[in-house]
């Protein structure tokens, strides 16, 4: 769990210092699978979840 925070928190930052504005990465929906991750059982499910933070906040563009 702590590792998928941590990804939250690089990825975040990353997009942040490339210009991604704070409403565009709380518009995605990536707190709430943070969140449900304590019902998460399977280790492959966490690993999607880091997927997606990954592939998410990644492909977020800046408003022009």
């Amino acid at each position: 769990m702590l590792k998928v925070i941590m990804t939250y928190f690089e990825h975040v930052n990353a997009a942040m210092g490339r210009g991604i504005s704070l409403r565009q990465i709380q518009a995605l929906p990536l707190k709430a699978a943070i969140g449900r991750m304590k019902d998460v059982k399977d280790v492959e499910e966490i690993r999607t979840i880091l997927g997606t933070i990954e592939s998410s906040l990644t492909a977020l563009e800046v408003e022009k």
